[in-house]
């Protein structure tokens, strides 16, 4: 199956990273927005997952394409009671 790349807007893509392992009992929007802002400015973040389960994950999207290089450089460190595991969004092609 072919996946079409129309309308899809890569700058934003290209500046957003993947949060996953996030404890869904303890986290809000607010303390991710925070803890990126170490990193460089966000424009927004957007937590995903079932709100029942106990881990959660979330989309961060950032102003400058550099922060995606100095978010990385946390994965793996703790946030709370959890390491935080961190992907580059990507495209399929």
């Amino acid at each position: 199956m072919e996946i079409k790349n129309h309308n899809i807007p890569v700058d934003e893509i290209r500046r957003t990273v993947y949060v996953g392992n996030l404890n869904s009992q303890v986290y809000t929007i607010e303390q991710l927005l925070q803890f990126f802002k170490q990193v460089g400015d966000v424009k927004f973040v957007r937590m995903a997952g079932d709100e029942t389960q106990p881990t959660r994950f979330a989309f961060v999207e950032f102003v400058e394409q550099d922060s995606v290089a100095r978010a990385l450089t946390f994965n793996g460190v703790m946030f709370g009671d959890r390491p935080l595991k961190y992907v580059v969004s990507f495209i399929f092609s």
